[in-house]
């Protein structure tokens, strides 16, 4: 038989930039630049992202959170030197 799908509704209040955190790994996955969980394989461009999005997702314990967002914010700075951007978007649709 043909699997089913699902519909999950999530509300966040208050949402803050969650929208555009999404749009990013979206683009970031349709451009083929993810891996199989979804996230970016490049570490620097990975870094930029969440550095950009701290307010909206905190790491999953209090020591990953004291040890991890440092890491991240260095290697959000050196991923912003090379060009990197938290804004990647999806490629307007063609008509």
């Amino acid at each position: 038989s043909a699997p089913e799908g699902s519909l999950v509704r999530v509300r966040l209040a208050p949402a803050l930039r969650t929208e555009e955190y999404f749009a990013t790994f979206c683009a970031v996955a349709t451009s083929g630049r993810a891996s199989r969980a979804g996230l970016a394989r490049n570490p620097l461009l990975l870094a930029v992202v969440f550095a950009d999005h701290l307010d909206e997702f905190a790491l999953p314990n209090d020591l990953a959170q004291r040890l991890g967002v440092p890491v991240i914010k260095a290697l959000a700075v050196l991923g912003r030197r090379l060009g990197y951007s938290s804004t990647v978007r999806l490629p307007a649709p063609s008509a």
